[in-house]
């Protein structure tokens, strides 16, 4: 739970939005995170010598922003949702590009819930039983999700085995699963782009692993700046994603 200090951004037109200023300034600079609970409104008030209703003010109208929610009897919290409000214009405008969510736009023409409410429709009618998925899994995979996976990567993956795959909880879950091993096996340095995806520095500082990053121009890393790094140093693994790359969406050519 967050300790936050209670204050008032100095370049607010008014001490309530100032209030509202510091807890969004915050929660950007991850001082403050979803879950995290504010000072009760009394103590705020003290703490910044003003009256109770200039901090009832603030809270509202971070309520409004999507910023906090309160729960009766419990207090005000950070909203669970607050990061995904980052990629409004209202939040990021005139202010320093924050790269660390990647949230793409669904397209107006897919209609998304329609689709998934149909697919489920199928399957429950098709006879293949879905309850299984409503239990604990194993921690490989449930085998029907590993032949399908088997299945659909065989055209590529000749001699495929479904016992040679794992069902990984996401593509984070499966980074950190693969640099887990790679650190067991000695691995010390990783190289990636220079503006790569925020979880895998995470994960590299968490493994104490070294990255490095190659320079990039719009087709992703530039090759011969990745063999210059080779040359200057041992380089144990390269990170990349090679089709609409996260956050940059470069894709490499062919070549």
């Amino acid at each position: 739970m967050s300790t936050w200090s209670a204050r008032i951004d100095s370049n607010a037109r008014v001490k309530y939005i100032g209030i509202v200023d510091a807890i969004e300034t915050d929660i950007k600079n991850r001082i403050l995170k979803p879950g995290d609970r504010l000072p009760a409104q009394r103590q705020m008030a003290d703490a910044l010598s003003v009256d109770l209703t200039t901090v009832t003010r603030a809270i509202n109208e971070a309520a409004r922003r999507g910023l906090v929610e309160t729960q009766r009897g419990n207090g005000c919290f950070i909203a669970q949702t607050t990061f995904s409000h980052y990629n409004s214009s209202q939040l990021i405008e005139g202010k320093t590009l924050d790269l660390s969510m990647n949230n793409p736009p669904i397209p107006n023409e897919l209609n998304l819930e329609k689709s998934i409410a149909e697919a489920i429709s199928e399957l429950s009618l098709s006879g293949i039983s879905a309850s299984h998925h409503l239990c604990y899994q194993e921690t490989a995979g449930h085998p029907d999700d590993r032949l399908a996976g088997q299945q659909w990567l065989s055209p590529k993956l000749t001699g495929l085995n479904s016992d040679q795959l794992l069902i990984s909880s996401g593509a984070h879950s499966a980074l950190f699963c693969l640099l887990s091993y790679l650190k067991r096996k000695g691995a010390k340095t990783i190289a990636a782009p220079e503006f790569s995806y925020p979880g895998l520095r995470a994960m590299a500082d968490q493994l104490q692993l070294d990255v490095i990053g190659i320079s990039m121009d719009e087709q992703g890393i530039i090759p011969e700046q990745f063999q210059l790094q080779c040359e200057k140093q041992s380089i144990d693994v390269l990170y990349v994603i090679p089709n609409i790359d996260n956050p940059t969406t470069a894709t490499l050519s062919v070549k």
